[in-house]
């Protein structure tokens, strides 16, 4: 009889004292979902900018408030409490712990989320909004299931569990589903038109299901898988080449990178690179 290997998570790392922990979920919600995260520390005092990276998240806190911050005023801030659903971003949002960090986080595949929601995707776009005020009886159960459980591996079957039971598999819109696996495979390369000739449909049609079902119309989703894909490979670089780095992701030149950094990091390659994080997708503020 064969023993089922035991599960183990796929992305580890520590910033300090904190741990952060990505498990791939079990099928099918492996269909709607990439990651199930936990991460928990000790509360930094450091704010952080998360940069858009083409997919919707929602969090589970089981800890202190966390803050979303106006990046014009650090003086204004957004507290977040239980939960939240964090939309598509089309730039970085700054965010800060108050106390000691405890976070469950679920991160959809493009389209993913729709399967949870059952709502329009875009009406969260650039928004962090408090699950209770969108699906009360999600935002209990959650928080709930996840205080019963010790940190680890239960609290990730936890989650699977509920998913399981929550996520309307049969909804999903194979041809969105489609397009996002080839955007995300090479989002420099797929042609909207093209794209929306195979399927049978208008490009209007394709951009509106897009916007319904991921949350960001095809151009602008491509956009930032493009620069995802930059930091992501950033973090094998011992020391960067900037205008090979625009070579390879097919941009125009080193200066359309560069406007690429500022309109997603709101700073540039190098400062990037100086500021970035164990977490390609998170950035230290200084100050």
């Amino acid at each position: 009889m064969l023993v089922p290997a035991p599960r183990r998570p796929v992305v580890v790392y520590h910033d300090g004292p904190t741990c952060f922990t990505g498990w791939a979920p079990r099928d099918p919600v492996s269909r709607c979902v990439d990651l199930i995260w936990l991460t928990r520390g000790p509360c930094s005092t450091r704010s952080e900018k998360v940069l858009p990276n083409g997919v919707i998240e929602l969090i589970v806190n089981l800890g202190a408030p966390h803050r979303v911050i106006d990046p014009g005023d650090p003086t204004r801030h957004t507290r977040y409490h239980a939960s939240w659903i964090a939309g598509m971003q089309r730039s970085f949002l700054v965010i800060a712990g108050e106390q000691d960090t405890d976070l469950v986080g679920i991160r959809f595949r493009p389209g993913g989320a729709h399967a949870l929601l059952r709502r329009p995707l875009c009406e969260f776009t650039d928004l962090v909004v408090e699950l209770a005020q969108v699906d009360p009886g999600l935002a209990l159960e959650l928080h709930e299931r996840l205080l019963a459980a010790p940190w680890g591996l239960a609290r990730v079957e936890a989650v699977e569990a509920l998913l399981l039971r929550r996520l309307d598999l049969a909804g999903r819109d194979p041809r969105i589903e489609a397009w996002a696996l080839r955007l995300a495979a090479a989002p420099g390369d797929v042609s909207v038109a093209g794209f929306a000739r195979g399927l049978g449909v208008s490009q209007k049609h394709l951009i509106h299901l897009c916007k319904q079902q991921v949350g960001l119309a095809p151009k602008l989703l491509s956009r930032v898988l493009r620069f995802h894909g930059v930091i992501q490979a950033l973090q094998r670089a011992r020391a960067p080449r900037w205008a090979d780095l625009a070579h390879d992701f097919g941009y125009s030149d080193q200066a359309h990178l560069i406007a690429e950094f500022h309109a997603f990091a709101g700073d540039t390659p190098s400062g990037y690179w100086r500021a970035r994080s164990p977490d390609p997708n998170h950035l230290f503020v200084s100050g």
